[in-house]
């Protein structure tokens, strides 16, 4: 656990040993400690051991620790004016970051950069403090909250997974938690003091449809990720029969999958996996003479990794959904020195409009982010990028 109370000025000399963040391609949401991945040059994150989480008193009432596993769906409605208090009451603006390092990875190091990032181009005092949950279990969560709410934090950022959000429903109606990992729609619960950041994947899908044809392929990987964006797929698309090729396995021996197939030639493909595994789909359409009629892949594979993985003539007719808007260049420099790339990582990106509209309703301040705040979700607007050449070039 990590602790941070001080001017801003102090913030990078003291942290950013930590926090130095490295490239990752993987969605948060795509993640698998079980998964085999292909061998690349990227450097490999040292394994880390982790002690398990011990039980402590809480203050929290048994029977919700024991209650029914099911969850009721109840109305949405705006942060309300109570909680918001309980932060506008705070000395300094206050921030927990809570994470559980053993399923995020990385991602923890981008959160907490994105919300350095931040605090530092603001330039007033703040108190940060870091909070390590490991996992997603329930013992954990309940653990980390109780830190969190004996050191008088009102404010979470939470990037968890589904399993782990359901969980911070549950035992966290105090303060104000943003998830930015998470969309409204992929959620079975609703709380006035919790806020979603996650992309709206099925609007993804949606407008990258309509560049289509009537002839569609998806090749999607094993996670819950990757079949929720097949699965909107095909449940919008008017052709009934659409090909699916999962790959479970990413040492699959593509040819067998690919060579001769007549269902890929002018086909639109979808790529449901992160971008080393698409960039071994597009290398292997061209070695074996398929020509789709386009290649089409959601805010996973929107990163400038693209172009050093794929070949140019392997990058021809290649659609990408993208919902990274306006960025403010200072931000944008401050976050570069950190290691993020805001204006590619949609995580660094979502951490930073969340903290956004907390900030300023704290200190009354204009936003930097365009991006508004409905029902307690963060909407964003889906843009199409085509690839030309060695750039990304809008089409709508």
């Amino acid at each position: 656990m990590k602790k941070l109370i001080f001017s801003t000025l102090l913030a990078t000399a003291s942290y950013a040993g930590w926090l130095t963040a490295e490239e990752e391609t993987i969605d948060i949401n795509s993640y698998s400690p079980q998964e085999q991945v292909v061998e690349t040059s990227f450097p490999k994150e040292p394994v880390q051991q982790y002690q398990e989480v011990q039980p402590v008193e809480t203050s929290f009432p048994k029977e919700r620790v024991q209650q029914h596993r099911e969850l009721q769906i109840v109305d949405t409605s705006p942060i309300s004016i109570d909680i918001l208090s309980r932060i506008k009451s705070d000395k300094n603006f206050k921030v927990a970051l809570l994470v559980p390092k053993r399923v995020i990875g990385r991602y923890a190091k981008k959160v907490s950069n994105s919300i350095l990032a931040y605090l530092i181009y603001r330039g007033s005092s703040f108190e940060y403090e870091v909070f390590d949950s490991v996992d997603e279990s329930e013992i954990s969560i309940i653990t980390a909250l109780q830190k969190i709410r004996n050191k008088g934090y009102n404010f979470i950022i939470a990037p968890y997974t589904l399993k782990g959000a359901n969980l911070i429903s549950r035992y966290e109606d105090r303060a104000v938690v943003y998830i930015p990992t998470i969309h409204s729609k992929d959620v079975n619960f609703r709380s006035n003091n919790i806020i979603f950041g996650g992309i709206d994947y099925k609007a993804q899908i949606n407008k990258l449809l309509d560049y289509t044809n009537d002839k569609l392929s998806v090749f999607s990987g094993k996670s819950d990720l990757a079949s929720r964006l097949t699965s909107y797929v095909s449940e919008h698309s008017y052709q009934k029969d659409v090909y699916i090729k999962p790959i479970d396995n990413a040492r699959v021996n593509l040819k067998y999958i690919i060579k001769n197939n007549h269902r890929l030639k002018n086909s639109s493909i979808f790529l449901n996996m992160p971008l080393v595994s698409s960039a071994l789909i597009t290398s292997s359409l061209s070695n074996f003479s398929i020509e789709p009629f386009g290649i089409f892949s959601t805010q996973i594979n929107y990163s400038p990794l693209l172009f050093s993985l794929m070949q140019k003539k392997d990058r021809k007719n290649f659609y990408l959904a993208n919902s990274i808007g306006y960025i403010n260049s200072k931000l944008n420099d401050i976050d570069q020195n950190f290691g993020n790339k805001i204006k590619y990582d949609w995580i660094s990106y979502s951490t930073s409009i969340g903290l956004d509209h907390v900030y300023a309703k704290y200190n009354s301040k204009d936003k930097l982010f365009n991006e508004e705040l409905e029902n307690n979700q963060i909407k964003y607007r889906t843009k199409i990028v085509k690839i030309d050449g060695d750039e990304f070039k809008r089409v709508d």
